[in-house]
Formats: structure tokens, C-alpha cells, sequence
């Protein structure tokens, strides 16, 4: 059978983080050194991008030197964020149009703030505005749905947060190598899920990505939450649940039956490689779910690379 193009891209990840990590430290090393100091350094995204600046809120708030914040999806209705003197921001985008971004990240600029842009278009409007533009080397992805840059993107903000050396970095590629030769036809065995669930580090990010995925690739609605939020409360509406779990995770065991489980733990219906460190796993677990969330359109009758609507640059007021 012929490879989805969203598979094709998928399956380029490995390449794309290592690239892009090895072809980027100078432009990281600077924006460290921009970001020294800050009194506050907000993360700016929207779409997959939005879920990149919270992974990179939690690597901030657990390895940075400097406080952080997520910065709300910016829009007519979200009230300005109000700039005040040592503040930095961080401005996550794929293409480095979206006109939303771009003009909080010009507010910013006329605030005197630090400005540092991660995009996967190098002569892009946003790489133009920013102190420093670290461009992420993923090439051009072959279908609206992310992926390939969204996991670049995420390498990029943990390595700007905490820098990887080339032993961490190499067992990183080598498990999201692995993540992409992953059987996953475990999935064509379940039906699809009404709901996707995420422990560990970074958790409701994951959740929140996979869900857009779903939207994306699949053309279905899915509810996403973080496993501890889910256990609170949505889990008394019976539903067909996609879990994402880091080995050892207590709360995996007070989830339903009939719960697909993916993770490190030995529990796991499907077992996802691993790095050993946190914030490093949840990449390849999210390429492992890139991988579920094709077969399960695939498997309902879906077109994976279908746009559904969407286009890379979203126009909003």
C-alpha cells in the first residue's frame, strides 16, 4: 500500500530534529544568551504551535533560569499582554505568518521586549522581526496536518531551556527513529477514540496535540485532557479513551477498561520507546500517536493528507 504523505513526513522526523538541533547551536546559543537575565519569558504560539510554548512553559519552569509563562493565543478577544521592562518573549510558528503572532510579537518589539522566534520557514515575517531567529530544519511538510516541525520545534524549546549534549541528542533521535518503525496495528483492532488522555511531563500539551491531530488528520472531535484532570471528573462519561503514559505512572492503573494504553510501562498495550528523561520522552511518544491517529483514519475510511478546510496560515481577527 502506498505511504499517506503525512507518513512520509512523519517517518522524516528522526532526520529532522537531528538537523535541526546540530544546525542550530549557534542561533540557540544566542538566544540563551538573549534571554539571560529576563524578568519573565512568555512562550507565544497558536494551533500545534500553541502546544510547543506550554511543553515549553513546564521545560522552563523545570530547568530555566528565568520564570515563564504560557501567553494566550493572541485574537481581538484576548486582552493585550502588558509589557513591562526585562520581560522577553518567545514566539513558536511554523510558517512565521500567522498575522496574530506577528502582531504580538511587533507589540512586543515596540515594548522593547527580547524577542526570540522559532519557525520553520527561515525568511519568514516573524524571523524578520525577532532578535533571534532559530530556524527549525524540518523541509517543507507535504500536507496541512504538523508533524514533522512540531517535533523539531519541540527539541528546539527543551534545548533552549536546557541545552542537549551530543550523547542525550543522539538517544533522542534513536528513539523517535524507533517510534517511527513502531508497529502500531494494535490500533486497527480498537475503535477509535472519543477522548485522549496524557500523564507525565507535559501532559495536557500531549493531550491537546493529539487531539488537533484527530481533528486533522481524521476529521474527528476528540476530548483531551491530562490523566490527573481526566480522573477528576470526565472520566463518569463512559467513552472510548486513547492514553498516553510515562512508565510508573500511579494513575494509569485507575483508568477504564478498555482504555488503549501507550507508553514506557511494561502495562502498556503499546510500548513507545523511550529516553529515559522526561521531558525528552513525550517526543517520541507523540510520534508514536502521529502514527495511531493516520492508522485510525485509515482504518475509518478518513483521507489522512485530505486539508479538511485548513490551510498552513490561519487569518483570524
Amino acid at each position: 500500500m502506498t505511504p499517506a504523505l503525512v507518513e512520509l513526513d512523519i517517518a522524516e522526523q528522526p532526520a529532522a530534529i537531528h538537523r535541526t538541533l546540530t544546525g542550530s547551536a549557534a542561533t540557540l546559543a544566542a538566544a540563551r544568551s538573549l534571554l539571560e537575565g529576563s524578568s519573565l519569558v512568555r512562550f507565544l504560539g497558536v494551533g500545534s504551535s500553541r502546544h510547543v510554548a506550554g511543553y515549553a512553559g513546564d521545560a522552563a519552569d523545570a530547568f530555566a533560569p528565568w520564570p515563564a509563562a504560557v501567553a494566550p493565543a493572541p485574537g481581538a478577544a484576548t486582552p493585550v499582554l502588558p509589557w513591562r521592562d526585562g520581560e522577553a518573549l518567545v514566539a513558536f510558528s511554523q510558517s512565521g505568518e500567522t498575522p496574530a503572532v506577528a502582531e504580538a510579537v511587533a507589540r512586543a518589539k515596540a515594548h522593547r521586549a527580547a524577542v526570540v522566534a522559532v519557525v520553520n520557514a527561515r525568511d519568514s515575517t516573524l524571523g524578520r522581526l525577532a532578535d533571534v531567529c532559530v530556524a527549525v530544519d524540518a523541509g517543507t511538510e507535504r500536507v496541512v496536518a504538523a508533524t514533522k516541525s512540531v517535533t523539531a520545534q519541540l527539541a528546539v524549546a527543551r534545548s533552549l531551556c536546557r541545552p542537549m549534549d551530543e550523547s542525550e541528542l543522539d538517544q533522542l533521535v534513536a528513539a523517535v527513529a524507533a517510534a517511527t518503525e513502531l508497529d502500531v496495528a494494535r490500533a486497527e483492532g480498537t475503535p477509535p477514540p472519543a477522548a485522549v488522555v496524557a500523564g507525565g511531563f507535559a501532559g495536557a500539551w500531549l493531550a491537546d496535540e493529539v487531539a488537533l491531530k484527530f481533528a486533522e488528520i481524521a476529521g474527528r472531535s476528540v476530548l483531551s485532557d491530562s490523566i490527573v484532570e481526566y480522573l477528576h471528573g470526565p472520566i463518569a462519561a463512559a467513552t472510548t479513551l486513547l492514553a498516553l503514559t510515562p512508565a510508573g505512572d500511579p494513575n494509569a492503573d485507575s483508568l477504564p477498561a478498555g482504555t488503549l494504553r501507550v507508553g514506557a510501562g511494561g502495562s502498556a498495550d503499546v510500548i513507545a520507546p523511550d529516553v529515559g528523561e522526561p521531558s525528552l520522552d513525550v517526543i517520541p511518544l507523540l510520534v508514536v500517536a502521529q502514527r495511531l491517529v493516520v492508522r485510525w483514519a485509515v482504518t475509518s475510511g478518513a483521507d489522512p493528507d485530505a486539508s479538511r478546510g485548513l490551510a498552513k496560515v490561519t487569518n483570524t481577527a
